[in-house]
């Protein structure tokens, strides 16, 4: 469990955890510097029988994902849970993955339906409506599919696997190179990049059971609510398009790809041309010329 800032929600997140039906587990919490009262409360569940680890970073790291690999390296079990610390789930949670890891064997990455709620807890929604824009059968029941096709049919349109608290995964499957500078750097769709990585080596299940409980909150990266935030989502997003084209070239992403260019074009006029900066979301395999003449068309149609 992750975690950093999220006092107002610990106590429901650790009890969901403690209190799952399946109880084979050990409880490994990673704080990374938070500044309101969460490790005071922390360090009370130090002697819990399920908790083996209690870590509080002396300074904050600045990475999800350093956390991330942190707790993997300290793990010992044969599947990882990335329970983040505003989130919380059903007390069914594990039992009912791992059930259906036993009934499909060949999956190395698993995860539930979520329902969106509120800071309060109060349920706003599923994240089925997510997904209903790539397919509206797909997500209404279980399933079970080779991750490269699930990266070609939908990954490679959005994040469909967008919250972390609803996965559990084989830590065979971590590569160690996975936690490259480019996962590192990342703050807003690294998960995204890590579930293309994983899904490449395995298959991928779905339980269609609304799970987990994905929180919604002012204080969560998730809230685009810069500029600065939203080119640095863009920049991130052209990271994943680039490893697509690396790990599956035959993946269709084009509209995705144009999609993605225009709405970096939209924060640039044709000053910036000859910036380097304005060249930085340019997706590998797309020449200058194309990327300089979309751009130029993008400005005469809509400026």
């Amino acid at each position: 469990m992750p975690s950093y800032n999220h006092i107002a929600f610990l106590k429901e997140r650790l009890d969901s955890i403690v209190n799952q039906t399946f109880q084979d587990f050990e409880l490994i919490i990673l704080d990374d510097c938070s500044i309101d009262e969460s490790v005071e409360l922390l360090e009370q569940w130090r002697a819990h029988p399920k908790v083996s680890h209690v870590i509080v970073n002396e300074s904050n790291s600045g990475s999800t994902f350093k956390q991330w690999k942190k707790g993997l390296d300290l793990a010992k079990g044969e599947w990882i849970w990335i329970a983040e610390s505003d989130d919380f789930s059903d007390h069914d949670f594990l039992e009912r993955t791992l059930e259906f890891a036993s009934m499909n064997k060949q999956c190395g990455l698993i995860y539930a339906q979520s329902c969106v709620v509120d800071s309060g807890g109060k349920i706003q929604g599923s994240l089925k409506t997510f997904t209903d824009s790539i397919d509206t059968n797909l997500w209404s029941t279980n399933f079970q599919m080779k991750g490269k096709e699930l990266i070609r049919k939908a990954l490679v349109v959005k994040n469909v696997i967008p919250n972390a608290s609803a996965v559990i995964f084989k830590r065979q499957l971590m590569a160690s190179h996975f936690f490259d500078e480019k996962l590192l750097k990342m703050k807003m769709a690294g998960d995204w990049l890590m579930w293309i990585r994983i899904a490449c080596n395995t298959n991928v299940g779905f339980v269609a059971q609304p799970l987990n409980f994905f929180r919604t909150h002012e204080k969560t990266t998730r809230n685009h609510n810069s500029i600065e935030k939203r080119k640095r989502r863009l920049h991130e997003e052209k990271v994943i398009r680039d490893e697509i084209r690396k790990l599956l070239p035959d993946a269709k992403q084009d509209a995705e790809i144009k999609a993605l260019h225009e709405k970096w074009f939209d924060f640039h006029s044709l000053r910036f041309l000859l910036t380097k900066d304005f060249w930085s979301v340019k997706v590998k395999g797309f020449s200058f010329l194309r990327f300089a003449w979309d751009f130029i068309n993008y400005n005469k149609r809509y400026r």
